[in-house]
């Protein structure tokens, strides 16, 4: 196959693919509401679980932390003092690394390296 050929087809996928895209927003979108409208219908009946529709609901909670973006260093440096690292997500931040790099800063312990990658436009 030619340049051209290979370049009309991924012009095509990459038009689908951001139809779908916009699709797949939309259908997230009702998704969530309507899974809190599910919810708040059960917690106002004080059901904790139903069946209905070929689907099974479960009233449940999780807990989650929430951060103070103010003291993200503070919480940083208690992760490290006492050790709590399976807190932190272990992946350095990508476009930090590129502008360290460009500007000539080391970071120790991290071995910047270039991977192949085809940009593609339009």
């Amino acid at each position: 196959m030619s340049l051209a050929t290979f370049a009309e087809e991924l012009a095509g996928i990459r038009h689908r693919l951001t139809a779908l895209r916009a699709e797949e927003g939309e259908l997230k979108s009702r998704e969530t509401a309507l899974t809190n409208d599910i919810l708040s219908a059960m917690k106002e009946a004080s059901m904790d679980a139903a069946e209905t529709g070929g689907l099974k609901f479960r009233v449940g909670s999780e807990v989650v932390g929430k951060p103070d973006p103010e003291h993200w260093q503070d919480i940083f440096n208690w992760i490290a003092e006492n050790d709590h690292w399976h807190l932190v997500r272990k992946q350095l931040n990508s476009t930090g690394i590129k502008e360290m790099a460009t500007a000539g800063l080391a970071i120790p312990f991290v071995e910047v390296i270039e991977l192949d990658k085809l940009k593609v436009t339009g």
